[in-house]
């Protein structure tokens, strides 16, 4: 259920995305602060340290562009809304409008940056439209990965902040190094690797990896995909069909993240776009509609096909209901909700809950119950929902389910190695879970898994990232062997 858009997708015209897990999901849609009032002027004040040669010249499109970004990004600038009016494209801003550009600006230099300024510039790839930047430097929180694009106006339509990939030599690293690295977070932590293996014309799994693996851990947003599988079973049984419209309705919205909380009642999308949002951009809102448009008790008993222990996701919330329980304000009924078998739990949804509360939602900074109240699996069980989403989408019809888990690779990824990824996460205070499916560039397919989960603290998420790093890199150096 997001509180943070978990690895925000790749660059996506006129839209302003934040990097994975850093920042708040109401980063983009509230809390925005009110215009300072100041004007761009790149030949006034402080701006950091010299842009190099390498970045395209002062009075090229994406050469302004960028400079005009960074100076954003690092606080040296702070345009007023008439200035990010004539900078940005009319599709970026009919996303994002230029209070809110400002308050994902200056979430993503926390989130990002922390109080350093960068210092390394290295250029990925650069176009006459298009313009990919890697920024580090001594003190940096997140070694950033900035895409700028620009219309043929020269006016930004996309920009994304990402992280880069690591720069630290990852030679002579192990597996076992791996698995002490993940002992030493706080709270609990497990990991899992496992080859997709065909058998009987099934696919299934192998064990390469596992660290910890009867933690059942809480999962975030990735139970999304115990939805998504349910979604295309209906599909190919003939229930809902991916180009059936779906009205928005005003009692299935939920909180951030995605966007989709914020549309009229009655506006109509495809099954397929719901599925879509739901895991590239975690939407919410997407996912209650598909959750409770197949049923409940569908996603439950898909969910138990997999899971040891189905009675601790049942009933199966929606995240609505996660956030009502979680963020209403009535501790007394989370506690009883916490304390009651699953027929219990049936009667209190069927009550009537607290509204979550928008300002707990802002200020959520301690983990709530997340070892009774949440979504749970093991590592060995994501993997065989990841074996069975793949074996679902290739099926005739099927090709949705692939195109929404392959939308979000999650973090940066060598796609020399694993040419196709796909991913989901999920987070909230205290948790945290990365589950990813990769075809290697030898045609060998790995399901990736980490999880960790504190019950005393907010997590850091870099060091779990850092760790899907190496896991990676294992892989790939395993590919030469």
């Amino acid at each position: 259920m997001d509180r943070t858009d978990l690895a925000g997708p790749a660059l996506r015209r006129g839209v302003l995305m934040c990097l994975a897990g850093a920042i708040a999901a109401f980063a983009c849609f509230g809390g925005v602060a009110p215009a300072l009032g100041l004007t761009f002027d790149p030949d006034a004040g402080d701006l950091g340290p010299p842009i190099p040669d390498t970045i395209p010249a002062e009075g090229t499109p994406t050469g302004d562009a960028f400079r005009f970004v960074f100076a954003l990004l690092t606080g040296a600038s702070e345009p007023d809304n008439q200035t990010l009016a004539e900078r940005f494209a009319p599709v970026f801003l009919d996303q994002l409008p230029p209070p809110a550009i400002r308050a994902t600006a200056r979430q993503l230099r926390a989130a990002l940056l922390g109080d350093r300024t960068p210092t390394e510039f290295t250029v990925v790839s650069a176009t006459d439209r298009r313009l990919v930047v890697d920024l580090d430097g001594p003190g940096v929180r997140v070694r950033t990965r900035l895409t700028v694009h620009v219309d043929e106006d020269g006016r930004i339509d996309g920009l994304f902040a990402q992280q880069a990939p690591s720069k630290v030599p990852l030679e002579g690293d192990s597996w076992d190094a791996i698995d002490d690295a993940l002992a030493e977070l706080p709270g609990e932590a497990n990991l899992g690797v496992y080859e997709l293996v065909e058998h009987d014309g099934r696919l299934g799994v192998r064990t390469i990896r596992e660290v910890n693996p009867e933690a059942n851990l809480a999962l975030g947003s990735t139970f999304k995909l115990w939805v998504l599988l349910a979604t295309g079973e209906a599909v190919r049984d003939g229930e809902l069909a991916w180009d059936q419209k779906l009205p928005i309705r005003e009692d299935r919205k939920s909180l951030p993240s995605g966007p989709m909380w914020t549309d009229e009642p009655g506006t109509e999308y495809a099954v397929a776009h719901y599925a879509r949002r739901m895991i590239e951009v975690s939407d919410n809102t997407a996912t209650d509609h598909l959750l409770l448009e197949v049923g409940r008790e569908r996603v439950e008993a898909v969910m138990a096909r997999f899971c040891d222990e189905p009675d601790r996701n049942r009933p199966f919330l929606t995240t609505k209901e996660m956030f009502r329980i979680k963020l209403g304000g009535d501790v007394e009924l989370r506690e009883r909700f916490a304390a009651a078998d699953p027929d219990r739990r049936r009667e209190i949804l069927a009550g009537d809950l607290p509204e979550p509360n928008l300002m707990l939602a802002n200020v959520w900074l301690r983990p709530v119950a997340i070892d009774t109240i949440e979504w749970f699996a093991r590592p060995r069980e994501l993997a065989e929902t990841i074996a069975a989403l793949e074996q679902l989408a290739l099926e005739d019809g099927m090709r949705p389910v692939a195109d929404a888990m392959r939308q979000n690779p999650g973090i940066a990824i060598d796609r020399d190695a694993f040419p196709v990824v796909g991913f989901k996460g999920g987070s909230e205070p205290g948790v945290l879970n990365l589950t990813w499916s990769a075809e290697r560039r030898d045609g060998r397919r790995f399901v990736l898994t980490l999880g960790w989960n504190n019950t005393e603290a907010i997590l850091d998420m870099m060091p779990l990232i850092a760790l899907a790093e190496r896991a990676f890199a294992r892989l790939a150096a395993e590919a030469d062997e």
